[in-house]
């Protein structure tokens, strides 16, 4: 950043052009976790901050300092380069702009301070997936999970049994890792999420026979590990 030089066929611009227009102190504020969501709740009571940053100017708009005095929301005391937003990635924008790829990754906030200039995009949560595998083998149930926000990740898959058979009440087997070699690609809803996506638990001999029932449940990742809104279930009849 600042030098004169191409880097992947794009010429980096000159430092002084980044002071001008305040660009490199908007960059230092993002690095060090300064700047607050402002998309939820509103303008002046920002929807997370991150923890040990404070002094946080949230109106709409509020000076960056810097020699245009660009706007920005932005914190004074503090550093957190670590903690990330759980309403997932922020946008904010001086005027309208037509996000890129809106409908698979980023969801519009509208208007956001006064005037209808400033629009945020967060990310989408999508919900995990998972399917299992015929039963060919009564020893055990198998399968393959992801989650789409976090497609590197390994997702826990949690899994019942119907016992007895019909009576609506589950019983708990475990909770394996989705994190094995599938033997090729596992692709769900026609799409692909890789290779080590298996899940596979043993049965206890008492389910290694007869019809059952099994329900699955896949937890997302993504805004937090676990989190309650975010998993995805389905029951499978052997």
């Amino acid at each position: 950043m600042g030098a004169l030089q191409w880097q992947f066929n794009d010429t980096h611009v000159p430092w002084y052009d980044l002071q001008q227009t305040a660009i490199h102190y908007a960059a230092f504020y993002v690095m060090n976790g300064l700047a607050p969501d402002m998309s939820q709740p509103g303008p002046g009571n920002p929807g997370w901050v991150p923890p040990g940053v404070s002094g946080c100017f949230v109106g709409c708009p509020q000076p960056l300092p810097g020699p245009n005095q660009r706007r920005l929301a932005w914190c004074l005391y503090g550093s957190n380069s670590f903690d990330t937003n759980p309403n997932g990635a922020m946008e904010f924008r001086s005027s309208y702009y037509p996000a890129q790829n809106a409908a698979d990754c980023k969801q519009p906030k509208g208007t956001v301070c006064p005037g209808g200039q400033n629009y945020f995009w967060n990310r989408l949560n999508h919900q995990p997936v998972g399917k299992n595998d015929p039963f060919w083998d009564y020893s055990k149930v198998t399968g393959c999970a992801a989650d789409p926000d976090t497609p590197w990740d390994t997702v826990d898959v949690e899994i019942w049994v119907e016992d007895p058979p019909n009576s609506r009440s589950w019983n708990f087997l475990g909770r394996v890792g989705a994190s094995e070699d599938y033997g090729g690609t596992c692709q769900i809803n026609g799409k692909n999420y890789g290779r080590y996506r298996k899940f596979k638990l043993s049965l206890p001999s008492k389910y290694r026979i007869g019809s059952w029932s099994f329900r699955f449940r896949v937890w997302d990742t993504w805004p937090s590990k676990n989190s309650p809104e975010g998993f995805y279930e389905w029951v499978a009849l052997r």
